[in-house]
């Protein structure tokens, strides 16, 4: 399993997720995930992990499905998605219109030219440390 996270992701072609399975006994399975971070926050990770163990449970039968529903509280039907990746972007597309977007970036320069003109150290400006002597 260490050799799974050891291996880095390849930001220009990607994938920027892995899935492994590691049999570990005939009936002793370890279902691994290594997933960038570009591509997943502790949100979305949480859904992702909620619906995989719901689809899991989905596929179980009889007691185990029992055991599963009843004494773990999963669930045994994904929910109903809310809207799809194509209708979220064109909402947001709908959104980020210039009236929207024109005081953030007229907030942002001034912000910049205030930082700039305060006479605070940028990146790679900072000065050098003031020498003690004794």
């Amino acid at each position: 399993m260490k050799e799974t996270y050891r291996l880095p992701f390849d930001l220009m072609q990607g994938p920027l997720y892995r899935v492994d399975m590691l049999r570990r006994a005939a009936n002793d399975h370890i279902l691994v995930f290594s997933i960038h971070h570009a591509i997943a926050d502790g949100w979305s990770l949480g859904v992702f992990v909620q619906d995989l163990c719901t689809a899991y449970v989905m596929g179980l039968s009889g007691f185990r499905k029992a055991v599963a529903v009843g004494v773990m509280g999963l669930s045994n039907t994904l929910p109903p998605v809310p809207q799809t990746y194509s209708e979220w972007a064109a909402a947001e597309r709908a959104f980020w219109q210039p009236a929207e977007l024109e005081p953030r970036a007229a907030f942002g320069s001034r912000s910049s030219r205030a930082i700039a003109e305060s006479g605070a150290p940028s990146r790679g400006r900072i000065p050098p440390r003031a020498r003690i002597s004794a």
